[in-house]
């Protein structure tokens, strides 16, 4: 399915779209459940070991504080559900829910040796994926940007200003090579600027390839 053009950035290819935070909060195997427990009874932490309740957590999901030995502010209790959250969910999930910052799931993943890119966080960063461009894209040229562009006496920002781009990477991303993919209208106002024909800009193939 083609991209419509607001879904475009200024070089014509796909725009990576923030997912909303429904979306970002989303959780692969929840519902997770605190244990049933009361202020003042003992239960087993997997990281810190035996403590008794002394509060809950502020998050949507209100999970019980723990305090091991005599003082201290209370601490989440990790136990075997929570682990389980730790283990599949994404760091935003776990922090819309649960109530934490990103520096206390970055600690409990290491504990737990949870890898940076767990099931939660695959599933979250591949909402993040650009989208294809349209099948019928086109390869520019980076050798031909750069020959033409020289030709006509004109810098990369004067490329850039005569296209409608704020930002001079939007053209020294094409004629660097970083990014080679674009559009029809894209490549004939190129061709435009750089007073040449839009077909000497595309890339072409090379004699072995079928």
């Amino acid at each position: 399915m083609k991209p419509a053009q607001s879904d475009l950035d200024s070089t014509g290819s796909a725009r990576r779209k923030v997912p909303p935070q429904s979306k970002r909060a989303e959780l692969l195997l929840g519902p997770y459940h605190p244990p049933d427990v009361d202020v003042g009874t003992e239960i087993t932490c997997h990281l810190r070991g035996k403590g008794r309740v002394c509060g809950w957590g502020t998050g949507k999901i209100r999970w019980p504080l723990i305090r091991v030995g005599h003082g201290g502010k209370g601490a989440y209790a990790m136990t075997a559900e929570l682990a389980r959250a730790v283990r599949n969910e994404s760091e935003s999930a776990i922090c819309y829910w649960f109530g934490v910052g990103t520096a206390t799931v970055a600690i409990w993943r290491r504990k737990l040796g949870v890898p940076q890119f767990n099931d939660g966080t695959r599933r979250l960063y591949s909402l993040w994926k650009e989208p294809k461009l349209p099948t019928l894209s086109l390869t520019i040229s980076k050798p031909a940007l750069r020959r033409f562009r020289l030709a006509s006496g004109l810098s990369n920002q004067q490329v850039a200003t005569a296209m409608g781009w704020n930002s001079v990477n939007s053209y020294g991303q094409l004629e660097s090579g970083k990014r080679q993919a674009t559009t029809a209208p894209t490549l004939n106002k190129l061709a435009q600027a750089l007073a040449c024909d839009a077909k000497e800009l595309l890339k072409t193939r090379s004699r072995g390839a079928k």
